[in-house]
């Protein structure tokens, strides 16, 4: 039997979950208050009350799943009140649209309350802030949430020094002008102080604490999400992993020991000895920093530092020059045109390692508050779910149609070169696929990640040009890098064209074609999706479809996912099960045709080849009976716990396989 993920690996997955289902909730504020506005105009409306019910229901059913407990309770208390209103138009006919409005702004705020089931509060990261605006401070407790952390916030005043202290937190953010009041304190305990710049710009002075680096300052409008990028990388202090140092000198043993020294600390190192390569080099591999010789064979390092500065691409590239010439007026030159550093020959690697890693860090910094990975610089999963529908709203008007790339690594365990390696794979990805640096956008499309390990690609090809310049790249794929598998979806192929149904095509067919050795790219058509599965989906909610496709991914199970009653009816009447007895996690509130009614079917019409557990809110004893006489394996109520799931599937599966 296959066994179900860790709990880490489930607690880091529904984390991750969690955070792309939080950052749709404004999707859901904005469905219900425009269900408000109509209601106002037509309380009566039979269906408008039914779009109101059935989103009720799915808020639900998902929210509680993900851990939003008291927005689940919230909306299914309402969804009773619209059934009511269904069976009586004179109920509440004149204050549906001001209830609607209320449940909004309580709806708002039960989606800031934190999850006490994502990790044991011993694990959880400690956040403080002082005297932040109350608005902003509930955004990041709401952010703070998705990302395991306790928020907790303090007044500036007597005795918060001691009160910070107490606490021991990961980290302290306040506002530029006040971080003085705190500063030494966390210096002193080694604890990060994130400093919001709410000053006046004509008067931000820099911030420095009793150590160089002891204050990060970012700007003041920063989204929350940024604000914990950048605080899971102080808490981490990880500045070496990853990165790329691209060194240029015409000595040999120079580049040798510069390559010695960094590799023992994870650092990726390019070596160059043609300064004519340089440009081409840094289009290729944007690196996380430069160190180059001011002495090179027909050029000086000096003037083109000051060349790169001219370029909008490379003017906050960090820049170390060295050289034998250690004369003032040499440094002079160097800091003139925009080297960051200034380093003598011969190395001292103590010195070396010291330099860059304060540049590298500072780089890194830069990169997690613009909510780029610091290490490939492609975006982080919170970027890429805001970017991704914008690149493919533009790339589906080309000729060729939109195709959505998404590539994972094989395997769920991966040793730290390993991880070091992918990350490299990740930009080779990205520049092959685009010719992007940071940033993860190119003339050809973008390229950021999905969660914290897959990469998505949204590119303006055909299938046919996207699948072949994927297997171009896996077979490109050097020897130390992860295996990888990439599914391959069109717009064109498909009946729904937005990014998610696109998306999870690409996931479709990336996970069935995972145990292929032989064909790491495989292409989604609808052909290919009459075969059956070991597992299938049926639930009209995506963030709550997402969610059990996680964890059927996550213990190597194939799977299809539908989202209404005819279209999943059609699908498994039209499989081809090869003898397999598929197993079906079917929702009972379905667009179309009910759960109960869609069993049903099956049952005439194909009997004894699916095996059906339903998975519904609707949970009372009457509900349970009617499905499990009808033959239903299983009955499961939501809110669902995945924890619990990923222990009932390989159960379910093994009693579906039994005569």
């Amino acid at each position: 039997m296959t066994q179900p993920p860790g709990g880490s690996a489930v607690a880091d997955a529904l984390r991750v979950l969690r955070e792309r289902f939080r950052a749709s909730a404004s999707n859901t504020f904005s469905a219900f208050q425009a269900l408000a506005a109509q209601l106002r105009d037509a309380p009566n409306a039979p269906e408008v009350v039914e779009a109101l019910r059935r989103e009720l229901h799915r808020v639900h059913g998902t929210a509680g799943s993900y851990g939003f407990m008291d927005a689940s309770r919230l909306a299914a208390k309402l969804e009773e009140r619209a059934i009511r209103w269904a069976a009586d138009p004179a109920l509440d006919h004149s204050a549906r649209a001001t209830i609607i409005e209320h449940f909004v702004s309580a709806l708002r705020l039960a989606f800031d309350a934190p999850d006490p089931s994502l990790e044991d509060a011993a694990t959880r990261r400690r956040m403080v802030v002082l005297g932040l605006p109350d608005t902003l401070v509930t955004a990041i407790r709401a952010e703070g949430t998705l990302r395991g952390y306790d928020v907790l916030s303090l007044e500036l005043g007597a005795g918060v020094v001691d009160a910070v202290r107490a606490r021991s937190p990961h980290v302290v953010v306040t506002g530029a002008s006040s971080c003085g009041a705190i500063v030494d304190s966390t210096s002193a305990a080694g604890i990060p102080l994130v400093a919001l710049d709410d000053r006046p710009p004509g008067s931000r002075a820099p911030i420095r604490g009793p150590r160089e680096g002891d204050v990060t300052v970012i700007d003041g409008d920063v989204d929350p999400a940024a604000i914990f990028e950048l605080s899971d990388g102080l808490a981490m202090r990880s500045s070496w992993v990853g990165a790329t140092l691209l060194v240029l000198d015409d000595d040999p043993s120079i580049l040798a020991i510069v390559k010695y020294i960094m590799e023992r600390d994870d650092v990726h190192v390019i070596t160059l000895d043609d300064p004519e390569q340089l440009h081409d080099r840094l289009t290729d591999l944007a690196p996380s920093l430069l160190l180059m010789d001011v002495n090179l064979q027909g050029r000086s390092g000096i003037d083109m530092a000051r060349e790169l500065r001219g370029h909008a691409e490379w003017r906050d590239l960090p820049i170390i020059l060295f050289s034998t010439e250690t004369e003032p007026a040499v440094r002079e030159l160097a800091y003139q045109a925009g080297a960051d550093e200034f380093l003598p020959k011969p190395i001292v690697p103590a010195e070396l390692r010291s330099r860059i890693a304060e540049r590298l860090e500072r780089h890194r910094l830069r990169r997690l508050s613009e909510g780029l990975h610091p290490g490939t610089g492609l975006p982080l999963a919170a970027r890429t779910a805001r970017e991704a529908p914008v690149a493919f709203l533009a790339a589906r008007h080309a000729q060729a149609g939109c195709s959505v790339i998404v590539i994972r690594p094989d395997g769920d365990e991966r040793p730290a070169e390993l991880s070091v390696a992918w990350l490299r794979e990740c930009q080779r990805i990205a520049r092959d696929l685009t010719g992007a640096g940071a940033g993860g956008k190119g003339g050809g499309g973008f390229v950021g990640y999905l969660d914290g390990v897959s990469v998505i690609a949204v590119l303006a090809l055909s299938g046919e040009d996207a699948v072949a310049r994927a297997a171009t790249l896996a077979a490109q794929r050097a020897a130390d890098v992860p295996p990888w598998h990439a599914g391959v979806a069109h717009n064109g192929d498909l009946t729904s064209a937005d990014l998610d149904t696109v998306r999870r095509a690409a996931e479709y067919a990336l996970d069935s074609g995972r145990h292929d050795a032989g064909a790491p790219v495989h292409r989604w058509h609808a052909e290919s999706a009459n075969v059956a599965p070991d597992v299938i989906v049926v639930e009209d909610d995506p963030a709550l479809s997402d969610m059990v496709q996680y964890a059927l991914r996550a213990a190597g199970f194939s799977f299809r996912a539908f989202r209404t009653g005819p279209e999943a009816l059609d699908g498994m009447l039209a499989m081809r099960t090869m003898g397999r007895r598929p197993l079906v996690l079917l929702d009972v509130d379905l667009p179309g045709m009910d759960g109960h009614s869609l069993h049903e079917r099956l049952r005439l019409e194909r009997p004894g080849i699916f095996r059906v557990v339903f998975v519904s809110v609707h949970s009372s004893e009457a509900e349970q009976i009617r499905a499990l006489k009808a033959g239903a394996l299983d009955y499961i109520p939501k809110p669902l716990s995945l924890r619990v799931l990923t222990a009932k599937i390989p159960v379910w599966l093994e009693r579906s396989r039994a005569p």
